[in-house]
């Protein structure tokens, strides 16, 4: 049994660094943006009240369950759902994401939230960020990998007899 402890040095590292990147993920593989921007008239104009989704893009190889985007108001707009109190944050509701599958990131997985509503209440003296998004929540699920990515073995089992005639 000498070769037990290294084997169990190298399966810890493979989890502590799975679970590392798992920590990582929704920074790593994951793009948040706010989009579909509505707002009345040609600019945002203080006391204005303006509508905008989030899209979540999975670009990697995890199924994202039961995830919840946080939208953050600044000095400059509050932020709610489209029945919610006005506050500095709101939660979007829950949705999975199915992970990436392409073998390259030409076919991510993407998501548009509900909308959400935020409200201008200070002049921002030039463009400056108003709203900001990010993945408040979510879990991962290995079924991308685990069953997405199973296939058919190669022929190996074979059955040597000779045969011969029938008498």
């Amino acid at each position: 049994m000498d070769y037990f402890p290294d084997d169990f040095k190298r399966i810890r590292a493979f989890i502590n660094d799975f679970k590392n990147a798992v920590d990582a993920y929704e920074n790593t593989n994951v793009d948040t943006r706010i989009v579909d921007l509505v707002f009345p008239g040609k600019v945002i104009n203080v006391g204005d009240e303006f509508k905008f989704k989030v899209q979540v893009t999975n670009q990697g190889q995890l199924d994202m369950k039961n995830v919840r985007v946080r939208v953050i108001g600044t000095a400059y707009a509050d932020v709610a759902t489209l029945r919610g109190q006005w506050g500095n944050e709101a939660l979007s509701l829950k949705f999975s994401l199915d992970a990436n599958n392409s073998s390259t990131d030409e076919s991510p997985t993407i998501y548009k939230t509900e909308e959400f509503r935020g409200l201008a209440k200070k002049t921002t003296g030039g463009v400056k960020v108003i709203v900001k998004a990010k993945i408040d929540s979510w879990d991962a699920s290995l079924d991308h990998i685990l069953i997405d990515h199973s296939a058919e073995g190669k022929e190996e089992g074979e059955l040597k007899v000779d045969v011969i005639p029938s008498k």
